[in-house]
């Protein structure tokens, strides 16, 4: 008697948590659900969605991804072939959720789509992160290639664009020394 009980108030502590409202979606998704699933047609079988839809629950819905169970893989083939008319579906009939793909598990797997997006994030955050440290190891090495860093950064680039100059045609640089003049002098003149 005592793990009736016990049962029983486990069981009303774990509904506790979860709000009417999530009670509502989930049945709405499901019955949609069945229903797409069952407007599936297949020219040598007519009840084809049924048997789809009898051999198929809607377990969980997150990030626009509708996980999917089965009780065999072949019914998990079956639904990827019609996924895009499945995804369809689910989006006329319930506009205020947006199905973007379906995922699917074998029962018996417990696997769920919040695992599978936090690792997903987690890997891409790891990559980003690889990719940020080199960007940035690149960047100091150019920095200090080209002078940025240091106390006579100034003297380089001076005798850098003197170098620069003397390589230049004569012709060019007499050009560029009476145009930085006219520079020069508008600029006082102001």
């Amino acid at each position: 008697m005592n793990n009736i009980i016990n049962a029983s108030e486990m069981i009303s502590k774990v509904f506790s948590n979860i709000e009417a409202s999530d009670l509502e979606n989930a049945n709405k998704i499901s019955t949609i659900w069945k229903k797409v699933v069952r407007g599936i047609k297949n020219t040598r079988d007519e009840h084809y969605g049924d048997k789809i839809a009898s051999h198929s629950d809607v377990v969980d819905f997150r990030n626009g991804q509708l996980l999917i169970e089965t009780d065999h893989s072949g019914w998990i083939q079956a639904m990827q072939l019609y996924s895009k008319f499945i995804v369809r579906g689910m989006n006329m009939n319930m506009p205020d959720f947006k199905v973007e793909s379906l995922v699917f598990r074998l029962k018996g797997n417990n696997s769920t789509l919040y695992n599978s997006y936090e690792d997903e994030l987690r890997r891409e955050q790891e990559v980003m992160n690889i990719k940020n440290i080199a960007a940035e190891k690149q960047m100091n090495e150019f920095l200090k290639k080209s002078g940025a860093f240091g106390a006579n950064s100034d003297q380089k680039k001076s005798t850098e664009n003197q170098n620069s100059k003397k390589e230049l045609p004569v012709d060019f640089l007499a050009k560029l020394e009476s145009l930085e003049n006219s520079v020069l002098t508008n600029s006082k003149n102001k």
